[in-house]
């Protein structure tokens, strides 16, 4: 047998089949470690034909890895979990796996978090060789151990990569993962206190949920820790920089930036880390210069880098170098790069509300924004209406109507707001009958509720006895004597 897929989970039904679906053609075993789920997964795993063993959780990331690596009867093991899916062909893995001499494969991991990616690569197709064993508590690996077994063998990259869906903010609370997280990384840290990636992965933990002091002192700590700078330890360096700058410690930060960049000039998150640090100064210029190196250079590689946001060489250096344009008065010039932006990535809003805000500025004609799409007149109305140009958002929204029929559920509420904000309290209503039934019932009401105040139909006092003081509805009702200062939110 070649290749074996090793696997922990614990209540995973939702991930778990687009996860095997993933990989069923490229392996020839799947072995799957259970540590405790009260949901489907078991039946799901076994529905794959996968070997499900079943054992406690004790805490131990590493020790659960091993349950499955003891049962693996392939030549490889190819370690995955629930929440990534293979991404690559099996006859090119299979001539990999012929190299002579090589024992393990370094794999690109695509996190996707939150509509952003984060690129990083780990070891996690190797040999299944004697004594080859995970280690430590949490961020378990296995590499100090192939080392030992196979000091001769080498290391190649993976023709492959996973995508990791399991770092997005809803996913994470509902797993409870960073307070779970943290318990393990202090502890990893109390057994291991001089190893510089287990204190910095300490301060993930505790930057994660919040605690920037603290997460500060352990990437400070992990530093101190590396004689010289590495370009595998650049992460340290970039993230002890955003937290200082979010500190507003920017001249820190910049310390910090420029002790690495110094020996490592090709990382693309540093400089985007600098620029992002003078564009917080107000120094235009400085930030211009870094975005625009960001672009020169493209993503920082990896290897030798890791923890690499992509993005930091391309889409996010154009739109920030757009920002950094429009704020030196070079609107047409930012134009061109949030185009690019919103080319690239449709439904960037920040980017479409930026471009047409340095439209207006420049005295464009807004029709041109939509007739190239994208952005499309939906999307420019969308910009506009959070602008303050009502009308011009109600002319854009009726030029989607008629290129579309797929518009979002809340179009129709944004054009009732924007008529109420034109004082058409009639035309507000019309479109909320338009709206139809799938709009959120909550957003709905309080639309409705300002149109009937509009027409009279309500009182102030029965709006206040239905809403909250910090309400977005009380944006669109006059501050009066009877309601004291209401706060002004926004709607919707």
């Amino acid at each position: 047998m070649l290749l074996s897929l090793a696997m922990i989970v614990r209540d995973e039904e939702e991930m778990l089949p687009g996860c095997l679906a993933s990989v069923k053609d490229v392996v020839d075993e799947m072995i799957v470690v259970d540590t405790g789920s009260k949901d489907s997964t078991v039946a799901i795993a076994k529905s794959y034909n996968a070997q499900v063993i079943e054992v406690a959780w004790r805490g131990d990331f590493a020790a659960a890895r091993n349950v499955g690596l003891s049962a693996a009867r392939g030549r490889w093991i190819l370690v995955m979990d629930a929440d990534e899916r293979f991404v690559g062909k099996r006859k090119v893995l299979l001539q990999a796996l012929n190299k002579p001499g090589v024992i393990a494969f370094d794999v690109p991991i695509h996190n996707e978090i939150d509509g952003r990616e984060d690129l990083h690569s780990t070891i996690r197709l190797f040999r299944n060789l004697a004594g080859v064993r995970f280690e430590r508590r949490l961020h378990e690996q296995v590499i100090p151990s192939l080392v030992r077994v196979r000091p001769d063998g080498r290391i190649e990259p993976a023709p492959f990569h996973l995508r990791h869906l399991g770092y997005s903010s809803v996913e994470v609370v509902r797993k409870g993962k960073r307070e779970r997280n943290i318990v393990l990384a202090k502890a990893e840290a109390e057994a291991h206190p001089d190893e510089p990636f287990t204190i910095y992965n300490l301060g993930v933990e505790y930057l994660a949920s919040g605690q920037l002091d603290a997460g500060l002192a352990e990437f400070r700590r992990a530093r101190a820790l590396v004689p010289y700078p590495h370009p595998s330890h650049g992460r340290f360096y970039k993230l002890e920089a955003q937290v200082l700058s979010r500190q507003g410690n920017l001249d820190e930060a910049l310390e910090v930036v420029e002790l690495f960049l110094s020996k490592w000039p090709d990382y693309t998150d540093l400089h985007y880390t600098k620029g992002a640090i003078f564009q917080q100064r107000g120094d235009w210029q400085e930030a211009e210069r870094e975005f625009r190196q960001c672009l020169r250079l493209g993503p920082a590689p990896t290897p030798p880098y890791n923890g690499v946001d992509p993005m930091y060489g391309g889409l996010d250096a154009e739109y920030a170098l757009g920002g950094v344009l429009a704020m030196q008065g070079r609107f047409r010039e930012a134009m061109r790069h949030l185009r690019g932006v919103v080319k690239k990535r449709p439904g960037d809003m920040p980017a479409v509300r930026l471009l047409v805000e340095c439209a207006i500025a420049a005295g464009e004609d807004l029709d041109g924004l939509w007739r190239t799409p994208p952005p499309g007149p939906a999307e420019v109305g969308s910009a506009l209406f959070r602008l303050g140009h009502y009308g011009l958002a109600l002319r854009a929204f009726e030029e989607a109507e008629l290129l579309r029929a797929d518009l979002p559920v809340d179009h129709f509420l944004v054009k009732a707001l924007a008529y109420l904000r034109l004082q058409d309290a009639r035309s507000a209503e019309r479109q909320i009958k338009a709206a139809g039934p799938g709009v959120w019932a909550s957003k709905r009401a309080y639309v409705i509720d300002l149109i009937e105040w509009k027409l009279g139909r309500k009182t102030l006092d029965e709006l206040e006895a239905s809403y909250p003081e910090n309400h977005p509805l009380w944006r669109d009702v006059p501050v009066t004597a009877a309601l004291g200062e209401k706060t002004q939110g926004d709607a919707l």
